[in-house]
Parts: C-alpha cells; sequence; structure tokens
C-alpha cells in the first residue's frame, strides 16, 4: 500500500512499506539502493532527503504488458519498471487483452520468473494469451515433438508470494503430430513367394495437438502390413501451463496443460 500523499509521516509507515534496520535514518532509504525502489522518483538518490520526498512512494510496482512479448523474463521487466530486486515488495503483472506472449521455441518457455527475493508478492493477472511453442511434426518414422511449455518458476524461495489469475487464454503448446508409417506393396512372383515392392506409401502425419494438448499418431497409409518400412509414430506431448517447481503458486481461472 502506498504511503498517504500528503499530511504526517513517520519513519515507522516508511519502515513498514519499506522495511530496514532500526534505529531508522532516511539514509537508508536513497532511491536505487537495497530498499527503494526507481519507481519511487521522488525519492532522491543521494544527497538531501526529507520525509516529504515519500508522499505517495510505494514498495509496490505495477508492470503492464500492452503489446505481444516473446519469453519474458519477469524479474528483468519488473526492475526495468522500478521494482527493486534486493528488497523484493508487491508486484502485479497485468497482461492486457489481445495481447500474446509466448516461447519462441520448444526449449523455452512464455513467461520465466527470474530469481526473486523472498519477500516478493506477485500477482499476474492474464488478459489476453499466454501461450508455450508449438512442437514440430515427426517425418520418417519419428514421433513429433515435445511442446514448450507456457510459465516456469526458476526458483523456490520460500517466503513469497506468488498467484496467477488467468482471465484470457493461457496454455502449454500443442504437440506435434507423429510421423505417418511407411509401407510398401506387397506382390507375388510367378510361384506365388511374396515381396513387398517399389512405391512406399507413406502414411499422412497426425494433427498437432492444440494448446495443452498433445500430438495425434500418423496413420498408417496403405501398403501391406507385410511390407512395413517403419511404423508410424506416436505425437508429442503438450507443454505444461504452469511448471511451478516447487514454487508454492496459486492458480484462478482455466489453464490447458498441467499445472504442477
Amino acid at each position: 500500500m502506498a504511503l498517504p500523499g500528503s499530511g504526517t509521516l513517520t519513519f515507522a509507515q516508511i519502515a513498514t512499506e519499506f522495511s530496514g534496520s532500526q534505529p531508522n535514518s532516511l539514509s537508508q532509504y536513497y532511491r536505487g539502493g537495497s530498499l527503494v525502489g526507481a519507481n519511487n522518483t521522488n525519492v532522491p538518490t543521494s544527497g538531501v532527503i526529507s520525509f516529504s520526498n515519500f508522499y505517495g512512494a510505494s514498495a509496490g510496482v505495477t508492470l503492464t504488458i500492452s503489446s505481444n512479448f516473446n519469453t519474458i523474463n519477469l524479474l528483468s521487466e519488473a526492475v526495468a519498471a522500478g521494482f527493486n530486486a534486493s528488497a523484493g515488495g508487491t508486484l502485479s503483472v497485468i497482461i492486457n487483452s489481445g495481447v500474446i506472449v509466448s516461447g519462441t521455441a520448444t526449449t523455452n518457455y512464455a513467461i520465466t520468473t527470474g530469481n526473486f527475493p523472498a519477500n516478493s508478492i506477485v500477482t499476474i493477472t492474464n488478459n489476453g494469451t499466454v501461450q508455450g511453442y508449438t512442437g514440430a511434426p515427426g517425418s520418417g518414422g519419428a514421433a513429433g515433438e515435445a511442446a514448450g511449455g507456457a510459465f516456469n518458476a526458476e526458483f523456490t524461495a520460500s517466503g513469497s508470494t506468488w498467484s496467477i489469475v488467468n482471465n484470457g487464454t493461457w496454455g502449454g503448446g500443442g504437440g506435434g503430430g507423429g510421423s505417418g508409417a511407411s509401407r510398401s506393396t506387397q506382390y507375388s512372383d510367378p510361384k506365388g513367394n511374396p515381396y513387398c515392392g517399389a512405391p512406399a506409401n507413406i502414411g499422412s502425419a497426425g494433427a498437432g495437438g492444440s494448446l495443452g494438448v498433445a500430438g495425434a499418431t500418423g496413420s498408417n497409409g496403405s501398403g501391406s502390413p507385410n511390407c512395413i518400412n517403419y511404423n508410424a509414430a506416436a505425437g508429442g506431448p503438450a507443454g505444461s501451463a504452469v511448471r511451478k517447481n516447487g514454487l508454492t503458486i496459486s492458480t484462478t481461472g482455466t489453464f490447458l496443460g498441467t499445472v504442477s
């Protein structure tokens, strides 16, 4: 909660908002130091500092994602918005309606947390779309590619509070479809002995999965089951919607893919 915008301010109010050791001194609270984030532009970085510099100051920061974004590192973007990476505080992340946040490859995530300090309180409100990267289809008898995830917690610091409120679309990428089978046509020679001849008949690849859904297995095609060059392959698994990695995160809304 922000400090009052006028009237009397006390050390106790400032210390409650930004924390700090006792006995308190205003010199502990220069902007950009270990306690006060860069969002509090009325607080000086050095020199003369007074109680009036703290009118309306807040340890909380709002980070608004208003345009499409790939592979967000939350801590990096929060620090750029004024969040204090040393002292922590309250961070509200808002993804606007119509905005798409996505991964750029199956090996990364649409959102990663970064290593937040332990006393952080972070709320992510999604009004747009958060999605993992779609897996590629398999070919030549290969399975479909596993898809990328939507959110990955990169730390497990105790004492922090995390919540995700999904009002839009949030899901892991869809798995890639599996390769179709390769089967040749079976013939018989003049003595009635069977043999497999060309050309090979390739079955169609399985369909790729939608968000949070595995890809489908490829089809066998029209060749003979006695003349298999390679079998149809399974589809790739879907990406996770929320990967907690042991971090306690409360979730509200519908998530496409695993939350664990």
